[in-house]
Protein backbone atom coordinates (compact mmCIF):
# COMPACT_ATOMS: atom_id res chain seq x y z
CA UNK A 1 0.00 0.00 0.00
CA UNK A 2 1.27 3.32 -1.03
CA UNK A 3 0.90 6.53 0.99
CA UNK A 4 -0.59 9.43 -0.73
CA UNK A 5 0.53 12.99 -0.20
CA UNK A 6 -2.69 13.62 1.70
CA UNK A 7 -1.88 10.74 4.07
CA UNK A 8 1.64 12.08 4.56
CA UNK A 9 0.31 15.54 5.35
CA UNK A 10 -2.17 14.07 7.85
CA UNK A 11 0.60 12.02 9.53
CA UNK A 12 2.94 15.03 9.63
CA UNK A 13 0.17 17.28 10.94
CA UNK A 14 -0.82 14.68 13.54
CA UNK A 15 2.83 14.05 14.48
CA UNK A 16 3.51 17.80 14.70
CA UNK A 17 0.42 18.30 16.84
CA UNK A 18 1.50 15.39 19.04
CA UNK A 19 5.06 16.82 19.28
CA UNK A 20 3.69 20.26 20.20
CA UNK A 21 1.38 18.71 22.82
CA UNK A 22 4.22 16.66 24.30
CA UNK A 23 6.51 19.70 24.29
CA UNK A 24 3.84 21.78 26.02
CA UNK A 25 3.07 18.97 28.50
CA UNK A 26 6.67 18.17 29.47
CA UNK A 27 8.48 21.49 28.96
CA UNK A 28 6.17 24.52 28.90
CA UNK A 29 3.69 23.59 31.66
CA UNK A 30 6.40 22.52 34.16
CA UNK A 31 8.26 25.73 33.33
CA UNK A 32 5.14 27.77 34.07
CA UNK A 33 4.66 25.87 37.34
CA UNK A 34 8.28 26.56 38.34
CA UNK A 35 7.88 30.22 37.40
CA UNK A 36 4.71 30.54 39.52
CA UNK A 37 6.40 28.77 42.44
CA UNK A 38 9.37 31.12 42.10
CA UNK A 39 7.03 34.14 42.11
CA UNK A 40 5.33 32.84 45.27
CA UNK A 41 8.71 32.25 46.89
CA UNK A 42 9.82 35.78 45.96
CA UNK A 43 6.63 37.16 47.52
CA UNK A 44 7.31 35.18 50.70
CA UNK A 45 10.90 36.39 50.84
CA UNK A 46 9.76 39.98 50.28
CA UNK A 47 7.34 39.58 53.18
CA UNK A 48 10.09 38.25 55.45
CA UNK A 49 12.43 41.02 54.30
CA UNK A 50 9.76 43.65 54.98
CA UNK A 51 9.20 42.20 58.46
CA UNK A 52 12.94 42.25 59.18
CA UNK A 53 13.14 45.83 57.91
CA UNK A 54 10.33 46.88 60.30
CA UNK A 55 12.10 45.12 63.19
CA UNK A 56 15.39 46.82 62.31
CA UNK A 57 13.67 50.22 62.21
CA UNK A 58 12.12 49.49 65.62
CA UNK A 59 15.50 48.41 67.03
CA UNK A 60 17.11 51.60 65.71
CA UNK A 61 14.37 53.74 67.26
CA UNK A 62 14.84 51.99 70.61
CA UNK A 63 18.62 52.40 70.38
CA UNK A 64 18.21 56.12 69.69
CA UNK A 65 15.87 56.55 72.66
CA UNK A 66 18.27 54.64 74.92
CA UNK A 67 21.23 56.65 73.70
CA UNK A 68 19.35 59.91 74.24
CA UNK A 69 18.48 58.87 77.78
CA UNK A 70 21.64 57.01 78.90
CA UNK A 71 24.38 58.27 76.58
CA UNK A 72 26.88 56.34 74.48
CA UNK A 73 27.33 53.75 77.24
CA UNK A 74 24.39 51.76 75.87
CA UNK A 75 26.64 50.63 73.01
CA UNK A 76 29.23 49.07 75.33
CA UNK A 77 29.00 45.34 76.12
CA UNK A 78 27.80 44.41 79.61
CA UNK A 79 30.69 43.30 81.83
CA UNK A 80 30.59 40.44 84.32
CA UNK A 81 29.51 40.93 87.93
CA UNK A 82 33.07 40.42 89.20
CA UNK A 83 34.48 42.96 86.74
CA UNK A 84 31.80 45.49 87.67
CA UNK A 85 32.25 44.90 91.42
CA UNK A 86 35.98 45.61 90.99
CA UNK A 87 35.70 48.66 88.73
CA UNK A 88 32.38 50.35 89.61
CA UNK A 89 33.32 51.83 93.03
CA UNK A 90 36.42 53.48 91.55
CA UNK A 91 34.40 54.81 88.61
CA UNK A 92 31.87 56.26 91.08
CA UNK A 93 34.70 57.91 93.07
CA UNK A 94 35.97 59.53 89.85
CA UNK A 95 32.44 60.62 88.95
CA UNK A 96 31.91 62.16 92.39
CA UNK A 97 35.25 63.96 92.17
CA UNK A 98 34.45 65.36 88.70
CA UNK A 99 31.06 66.51 90.00
CA UNK A 100 32.58 68.33 92.97
CA UNK A 101 31.04 66.08 95.61
CA UNK A 102 33.11 65.16 98.65
CA UNK A 103 31.84 61.80 99.83
CA UNK A 104 32.04 60.38 103.30
CA UNK A 105 31.57 56.71 102.38
CA UNK A 106 31.12 54.53 99.31
CA UNK A 107 29.84 51.04 100.09
CA UNK A 108 29.48 48.27 97.54
CA UNK A 109 26.05 46.64 97.97
CA UNK A 110 25.05 43.02 97.19
CA UNK A 111 24.02 42.58 93.56
CA UNK A 112 20.33 42.21 92.79
CA UNK A 113 18.99 39.88 90.10
CA UNK A 114 16.80 41.57 87.52
CA UNK A 115 13.40 39.90 87.24
CA UNK A 116 12.33 38.88 83.74
CA UNK A 117 15.88 39.39 82.43
CA UNK A 118 17.86 36.19 83.00
CA UNK A 119 21.62 36.55 83.24
CA UNK A 120 21.54 40.23 84.28
CA UNK A 121 22.07 41.65 87.77
CA UNK A 122 22.39 45.17 89.13
CA UNK A 123 25.56 46.07 91.02
CA UNK A 124 25.05 49.03 93.32
CA UNK A 125 27.06 51.38 95.51
CA UNK A 126 25.67 53.38 98.41
CA UNK A 127 27.19 56.84 98.83
CA UNK A 128 26.96 59.13 101.83
CA UNK A 129 28.05 62.71 101.24
CA UNK A 130 27.48 66.32 102.18
CA UNK A 131 27.20 68.69 99.25
CA UNK A 132 25.12 71.40 97.59
CA UNK A 133 22.22 70.76 95.16
CA UNK A 134 24.17 72.08 92.17
CA UNK A 135 26.80 69.37 92.63
CA UNK A 136 24.05 66.73 92.65
CA UNK A 137 22.69 68.08 89.36
CA UNK A 138 26.25 68.03 88.00
CA UNK A 139 26.62 64.38 89.14
CA UNK A 140 23.45 63.37 87.31
CA UNK A 141 24.61 65.11 84.12
CA UNK A 142 28.07 63.51 84.30
CA UNK A 143 26.60 60.04 84.91
CA UNK A 144 24.98 60.23 81.45
CA UNK A 145 28.46 60.75 79.97
CA UNK A 146 30.02 57.76 81.77
CA UNK A 147 31.53 54.75 80.01
CA UNK A 148 28.78 52.51 81.36
CA UNK A 149 25.08 52.91 82.09
CA UNK A 150 24.69 54.36 85.59
CA UNK A 151 21.23 54.69 87.08
CA UNK A 152 20.08 56.39 90.27
CA UNK A 153 18.28 53.78 92.37
CA UNK A 154 17.53 56.09 95.30
CA UNK A 155 18.38 59.57 96.54
CA UNK A 156 17.66 60.90 100.01
CA UNK A 157 18.46 64.49 100.83
CA UNK A 158 18.38 66.31 104.18
CA UNK A 159 19.16 70.00 104.41
CA UNK A 160 22.03 70.91 106.74
CA UNK A 161 23.00 74.34 107.96
CA UNK A 162 23.64 76.79 105.17
CA UNK A 163 23.52 75.63 101.56
CA UNK A 164 24.78 72.10 102.11
CA UNK A 165 22.69 68.98 102.06
CA UNK A 166 23.39 65.56 103.51
CA UNK A 167 22.70 62.95 100.82
CA UNK A 168 22.46 59.20 100.66
CA UNK A 169 22.62 58.05 97.08
CA UNK A 170 22.49 54.56 95.58
CA UNK A 171 23.84 54.22 92.03
CA UNK A 172 23.41 50.99 90.05
CA UNK A 173 24.79 49.56 86.83
CA UNK A 174 23.86 46.36 84.99
CA UNK A 175 26.20 43.38 85.01
CA UNK A 176 26.23 40.01 83.30
CA UNK A 177 26.02 36.88 85.42
CA UNK A 178 28.67 34.38 84.39
CA UNK A 179 27.61 30.74 84.73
Amino acid sequence: MKMTSRDRRAILLGGGTLAIALFAWYVVLPGIDRWQAAREQVAQHESVLSDLDRKLDRRDAIAQRLEAKYGNAVHEPTASIDAIRNAFPEEVRDLLQKSGIEYETIELQPEQRVRDTPGIALVSVRIAATTNPNAIANLLAKSAEADRVILVNSLQMTQQRGTNWSITLVLVTPAKEVA
